[in-house]
């Protein structure tokens, strides 16, 4: 309990950060040291994509995302049962 307590970090957001964007779509690029994650919102009736923020990651950083998300969906459909099938996402991640 007490190493719990010990490993808690506090994390602050400005009220612009906690108030978020919306993205229904994230292009991902790489190179050799970092990956580019450009989240989007995509307008299908004027065919826009517009990027609403950039997150560059290491490697090692997306593999431990991948992971996190990974153990949070799980969660998520523990607790719903309600996750589509990724095959009817459209290809709206690139």
């Amino acid at each position: 309990m007490a190493d719990e307590k010990k490993n808690k970090i506090k994390v602050t957001l400005t009220e612009e950060v906690a108030t978020g964007v919306y993205a229904n779509n994230v292009i991902i690029n790489f190179n050799n040291s970092e990956f580019m994650l450009d989240f989007a919102l995509f307008q299908p009736q004027n065919g826009t994509n517009k990027v609403q923020t950039r997150v560059i990651m290491h490697p090692h950083n997306i593999r431990a995302l991948m992971n996190s998300l990974d153990k949070t969906l799980k969660m998520h459909e523990n607790n719903t049962n309600n996750v589509s099938n990724i095959s009817n996402l459209n290809n709206t991640i690139q």
